[in-house]
């Protein structure tokens, strides 16, 4: 992917209120990003380079998205299940299936530059498999890359799981690696309520697209 079609992802979420808000959806991006550049420097994410990070931080921006609706291209409005009240299974597929379905008719910034088959393929699986506890593919629309996609997806469910849009206290991220496990160690502004406990659940698909086992840790720091 590339910058000015990240722009232009950002864009569509932000006619969305980023689904979540945009604090949400640019903390997750921060965490992920930066996530990835530390798994990069230690060489732990194979063939993956800048267009995948653009991709990734893509995203995350638009993870949210099904949770809105603009309407007439007017000012979005909450759609009618709200965020809230949504559990994480339906929102990922609301969110999958509203961009989908925007991807049939794009923004005029995304028909000058279309994504390819293996960006659009990636994008939209990690908006579906963000939350999902149970990820499935859709059988009308087939993986690209699955190493990539499952890497980016990987990452934005970590990532995403770590930052509470009503209750932010997640400052960073260090990643730490051996030859026989990755740590991810997060620094808090507060005490946790959970995200740590999540984060660790959902880093089940990076642990098995990198084959090495995941640790979520809280550092606590005097």
């Amino acid at each position: 992917m590339t910058d000015s079609q990240v722009r232009a992802i950002e864009s569509l979420a932000e006619t969305c209120q980023f689904g979540s808000g945009s604090r949400h959806a640019h903390k997750v991006a921060t965490l992920a990003s930066a996530i990835f550049d530390q798994l990069a420097a230690r060489n732990l994410l194979q063939s993956l380079h800048i267009s995948e990070r653009r991709t990734l931080i893509a995203a995350s921006y638009i993870h949210d998205i099904g949770t809105f609706r603009a309407i007439d291209e007017g000012p979005a409005v909450q759609s009618s299940a709200g965020h809230s009240s949504r559990e994480p299974e339906s929102q990922c597929l609301a969110s999958f299936q509203t961009l989908k379905s925007i991807l049939v008719d794009p923004p005029a910034a995304l028909r000058r530059e279309p994504l390819n088959a293996v960006d659009r393929s990636a994008l939209l699986y990690a908006v579906l498999w963000h939350g999902q506890s149970q990820p499935h593919v859709v059988a009308d629309e087939p993986i690209v890359d699955d190493f990539s996609t499952r890497v980016i997806a990987g990452i934005l469910r970590v990532a995403e799981a770590l930052d509470s849009p009503a209750r932010p206290v997640v400052r960073d991220v260090l990643v730490r690696s051996t030859s026989n496990y990755i740590r991810f160690l997060v620094r808090t502004t507060h005490s946790p309520e959970g995200e740590i406990d999540l984060a660790q659940e959902r880093s089940d698909m990076l642990s098995e697209a990198l084959g090495q086992r995941i640790f979520v840790q809280e550092v606590i720091e005097a």
